[in-house]
């Protein structure tokens, strides 16, 4: 279910997030420019409800976004289909 609410490339950008790439980082490994990896990332936050009241920005927003995918990932999965 959480997965429909992220596109797949959405999924590979948070992936690499997770593994604590940078926003060059994942520009590189996925070839597309940093403008779009922005947009992702900025789609991201808004489909996971990821605001700036939440925490102080950069890394921050970071972390919780992929804090949240894996919760919400968690208790998909504990419901029955």
């Amino acid at each position: 279910m959480v997965d429909r609410l992220l596109t797949n490339r959405e999924l590979e950008v948070l992936s690499l997030m997770a593994k604590g790439y940078s926003n060059t980082q994942i520009c590189n490994e996925l070839f597309i420019s940093q403008a779009t990896v922005l947009t992702h990332i900025c789609r991201l936050y808004q489909k996971l409800e990821i605001s700036e009241y939440e925490g102080h920005g950069g890394s921050a927003y970071r972390v919780r976004a992929v804090l949240k995918y894996f919760e919400l990932q968690k208790n998909c999965s504990c419901q029955p289909a």
